[in-house]
């Protein structure tokens, strides 16, 4: 049997989401002295037209946290 599907993420979730997504390509050096809008707005609109669900944007939130305390690790070593 399918899974059960979760309920859609709600708008204040998806903003939680943005501000957890973009907080984590800061701490990875993602934009690498670009401005990052253009890609937020880019990232925004894929997301946006994703549809996520709550489970969805918890286990996105999830690699985000690992991907945070990678960056940490490799921060406190140099």
């Amino acid at each position: 049997a399918a899974p059960k599907s979760a309920p859609p993420a709600t708008a204040a979730q998806m903003e939680y989401f943005f501000g957890h997504l973009f907080q984590t390509l800061t701490d990875i050096v993602f934009h690498k002295c670009r401005p990052p809008v253009t890609i937020e707005q880019r990232l925004r609109k894929l997301f946006q037209h994703a549809s996520l669900d709550q489970r969805e944007v918890r286990i996105l939130r999830g690699i985000f946290d690992d991907a945070q305390r990678m960056a940490r690790m490799v921060k406190s070593r140099d």
